[in-house]
């Protein structure tokens, strides 16, 4: 996709022999590596491809940065209106979590239009630290036992157990939930796991961002929305939360996987390259600073 407008590029307009163009001060920060000419940044971070002044080639990136499914770009910067009402009381804002998935917050999106897969809910799961989410299709009369089930399935295999839930549902309905957990994965411990019956801001705007995404995809029925959800729990997982300042995949893994679009290029690697552990110890104390 690069190296053909780069290649071109470089024959319309010939620079100055290899070994002035490495002394100049200008273009020590340059290099071609694989076909294509990189940018070192000063903070010496990821190499940055450099795209040609190609506007068809620009405009296709952005398309598909930008209108593709797993892209799902809402705008230059997300913004969300704030709730007018505002609480009762004083306030008592959550505490900022030590590790990754221990404290999780969860919450429901009812009253969906009725899937094929005969759906009409999202059961919302949020890390509370880096702000990764899962997003699982249900129905609104789903039970206790029901979620139980839906976290076996898709928290409980990849995140393990947490320590703390937010969640606005009542106290009852989250000790039988997690009554149903421990019976389904063979437990005879008793353990209790702390519940806060309270709304959470970021989950209510991970709500709003899920539903912005749907609307722009989904089609004149709406009855498809359940099988844009892998998309779109990748798209958000992958756009630089406004909070921590990191992508949730690179908050919770360390790195951030790669769209369908980075497959035309690959990172030439540097001496400056950290280690996986440190990116991972680097990212989730980013994430607690802020």
């Amino acid at each position: 996709m690069f190296k053909p407008s780069w290649q071109q590029s470089r024959s319309a307009n010939p620079t100055q022999p290899k070994r002035e163009h490495q002394q100049h001060k200008k273009y020590r920060c340059y290099s071609e590596a694989n076909g294509l000419l990189w940018y070192q940044t000063p903070t010496n971070d990821a190499p940055r491809i450099v795209v040609p002044n190609d506007v068809k080639l620009r405009q296709a990136i952005i398309s598909e940065c930008h209108d593709t499914n797993y892209g799902g770009h809402p705008g230059a910067e997300r913004t969300n209106k704030p709730r007018l009402p505002k609480p009762p009381g004083l306030l008592e804002p959550l505490s900022i979590p030590d590790e990754r998935w221990r404290p999780i917050s969860m919450d429901f999106i009812t009253d969906l239009p009725r899937t094929k897969r005969d759906v009409d809910s999202i059961w919302v799961v949020v890390d509370r630290l880096t702000k990764r989410c899962h997003f699982v299709p249900t129905t609104k009369k789903v039970n206790a036992e029901g979620v139980a089930r839906l976290f076996i399935d898709n928290i409980w295999k990849l995140r393990g157990m947490p320590t703390n839930i937010v969640s606005v549902r009542i106290r009852k309905f989250v000790s039988t939930l997690w009554q149903h957990v421990f019976k389904s994965i063979g437990t005879k411990l008793s353990m209790a796991v702390a519940h806060r019956a309270q709304s959470d801001g970021p989950t209510e705007r991970m709500n709003l961002t899920l539903e912005e995404y749907l609307r722009c995809f989904v089609g004149q029925l709406q009855d498809d929305w359940d099988v844009h959800l892998a998309n779109a729990e990748f798209a958000i997982n992958w756009t630089v939360n406004s909070a921590t300042k990191l992508a949730p995949f690179e908050a919770d893994l360390g790195y951030i996987p790669l769209n369908p679009l980075q497959l035309a290029w690959v990172f030439p690697r540097t001496n400056a390259e950290q280690s996986f552990m440190s990116d991972k110890q680097r990212c989730c104390y980013a994430v607690a600073k802020r």
